[in-house]
């Protein structure tokens, strides 16, 4: 077996243990009638925002935004599933095996790309009509693909924090929340990136989501061709290479320190 068809064999079995993990967590009327309730609620919240300042065109964007948004918001989850398994002491065999403790502990969060693209669809199309802006709903489904990606390019960059978390699990919850606050801060969701100057901006073009977003808003809108979107797509897949490589370093690095400090097995 090739090295390849090897790490993949190790990401489906990761994604299998995974999609168990969510099952448990989020059996279907809990994730109904809890977490899906809870986050269309916090969405529909900023799009108020808009509706308090009487504008349709702010309300427009911040629903827009923060039901895209909701996707990153559960690929940040992969933090958690980290740092759950470093707890529970899986380090030191997989460190020990062919399959490596940083393919298993990137693929850990997989189940959460697909729930959030399923959450931030729900929310895309129920939402904006409860505060009076109405999309055209087949360029809605037209962007769900691009939603996808958004949610591919933020699961890199949780990997990056999780790496962090996995080394500093006491601050798990407050590294997934600046995580959270940084996208949905700087990278196009409550407000344009534009609004910052441009030290800010050059910043938000290495964040993830700012250039899906901004391609799921033309999608919408119809402001732009084929040749856009598809530019705008393949940088947000680009961000996300540069942060899936940064946390495969970040991994390498922390097991290097583990094994130096012999503290490879403290989670259990």
């Amino acid at each position: 077996m090739t090295g390849l068809a090897f790490r993949i064999r190790i990401v489906g079995y990761s994604a299998v243990i995974g999609v168990a993990e969510l099952r448990a967590m989020f059996p279907p009327a809990e994730w109904f009638c809890g977490w899906l309730f809870r986050v269309l609620v916090q969405a529909l919240f900023y799009g108020l925002l808009g509706r308090a300042i009487d504008s349709q065109v702010q309300t427009s964007f911040l629903i827009i935004g923060n039901c895209v948004l909701l996707v990153a918001q559960e690929a940040l989850f992969v933090i958690l599933s980290a740092v759950l398994e470093r707890m529970q002491g899986t380090l030191t065999i997989l460190v020990a095996s062919p399959a490596g403790a940083a393919n298993v502990y990137m693929a850990r969060g997989l189940q959460w790309i697909a729930s959030g693209t399923l959450t931030a669809t729900v929310a895309i199309f129920a939402l904006p009509p409860l505060l009076g802006v109405h999309l055209d709903q087949l360029r809605v489904l037209a962007s769900v693909p691009l939603i996808v990606v958004c949610g591919i390019s933020a699961y890199a960059y949780a990997c990056l924090l999780a790496a962090i978390a996995v080394e500093f699990p006491t601050g798990t919850w407050l590294i997934l929340n600046l995580g959270r606050l940084v996208i949905a801060m700087l990278a196009g969701v409550n407000v344009p990136t534009s609004f910052w100057p441009q030290p800010v901006r050059t910043i938000t073009e290495l964040l993830p989501f700012t250039h899906g977003l901004l391609a799921i808003r033309e999608v919408i809108g119809a402001t732009a061709g084929a040749g856009t979107l598809a530019a705008h797509a393949g940088t947000e897949m680009l961000v996300a290479i540069g942060w899936i490589t940064a946390a495969l370093l970040v991994y390498r690095q922390l097991i290097a320190r583990a094994r130096v400090r012999g503290t490879l097995d403290y989670g259990s």
